[in-house]
């Protein structure tokens, strides 16, 4: 019940705020929204909410760059208030909401300012950020966030194995790229050469089954 009100209370803020932003008052309800946004959502998959928000009122703001930098201003406030694992998992939506590249580097500049004392959490972000790229065919992008993931947890190479043996699995001719790219790892971390996934890997590239 408390949640069902939390809800009509917030989505008659939204409606308030959308009118008023087309008077003109765009950046101070647009700022002030985020803020009751980013204080009130902090279960589980909330946060997403939040932001399609927070985006729905972006489109009705003419001075998108203000607007933007508000959005940066509530992701921060996501990350040091809430919970940054929601963050570090769940990027690869946030990605999907179309934000611009500045954007999407202010709210990186935001997560690595904070000081790493779980060094997963940053690998996973990372990580995660990598996979959005590998899927979206940027290359570059995916292995500057794998480099950066593996730089702050190593052993999460574990995790681009189990991501690639479940791809070559599924979908095998996806998995080529993946295979290629921790192989030039694996001449400076040979506990990759032992692990039981990566032989697997490598004898189904064999068989000619992954390109």
């Amino acid at each position: 019940m408390k949640k069902i009100l939390i809800l009509l209370i917030l989505f008659s803020l939204f409606l308030s705020s959308t009118f008023a932003l087309v008077t003109g008052e765009s950046e101070e309800l647009l700022q002030n929204l985020s803020y009751r946004l980013a204080k009130s959502y902090y279960n589980i998959g909330s946060y997403q909410r939040a932001i399609r928000l927070l985006r729905k009122a972006i489109k009705e703001t003419k001075d998108h760059q203000a607007a933007e930098q508000l959005l940066v201003d509530s992701y921060s406030e996501l990350i040091s208030q809430i919970h940054i694992e929601y963050i570090a998992l769940h990027f690869p939506e946030i990605l999907m909401e179309g934000i611009s590249e500045e954007v999407e580097q202010s709210i990186i500049d935001v997560f690595d300012a904070r000081p790493p004392l779980r060094h997963e959490l940053h690998s996973k972000f990372y990580y995660w950020r990598g996979l959005f790229y590998l899927l979206f065919k940027n290359r570059a992008k995916a292995n500057e966030s794998f480099i950066d993931s593996l730089a702050y947890d190593p052993t999460n190479y574990k995790s681009l194995l189990w991501l690639a043996r479940s791809i070559a699995d599924e979908f095998p001719a996806h998995s080529g790229e993946i295979i290629k790219y921790i192989q030039s790892f694996a001449g400076i971390m040979p506990e990759i050469e032992k692990d039981k996934s990566y032989r697997y890997l490598l004898e189904i590239k064999k068989s000619g089954e992954i390109p």
